[in-house]
């Protein structure tokens, strides 16, 4: 019989709980900025459309996600009808909110609703002191 140390056994608890209890990857953060992810291209709308039916069912059932980030992405009206739909459908779920950035390229409507459903997700840049001479 093995016999475990105290140190040991409190690792062993601290790596079991947390995200990778439920076991498989995970996704916190995506950050897509200024991918052209549009409907120009071969595929066209077709392919802009299956990327969010993905990004959608990743909206839905993940839970650890917090951020996503689609600035400069010019996903347009149908894109940010179906992302609304999508956060609407987390916010049923009572999941925790996401910080969400798209692109303005929708109706200032759909642009609002989908800021009012989500958290917005400020830029990381952030200014230098200017020194004093």
């Amino acid at each position: 019989m093995l016999w475990l140390g105290k140190k040991t056994a409190k690792k062993r608890e601290k790596t079991k709980s947390g995200y990778g209890t439920a076991g498989g990857p995970w996704l916190e953060k995506l950050h897509l900025f200024d991918n052209s992810i549009d409907d120009s291209g071969k595929e066209g709308l077709n392919q802009l459309n299956q990327f969010l039916e993905i990004l959608c069912i990743i909206f839905k059932f993940s839970s650890c996600l917090t951020e996503l980030d689609l600035g400069e992405n010019h996903i347009g009206e149908n894109g940010g009808k179906v992302l609304l739909e999508a956060l609407r459908e987390r916010q049923a779920a009572k999941l925790s909110p996401i910080k969400i950035q798209v692109s303005t390229r929708m109706s200032t409507e759909t642009f609002s609703a989908i800021l009012k459903s989500a958290k917005e997700l400020k830029s990381g840049k952030k200014r230098r002191k200017t020194k004093g001479k």
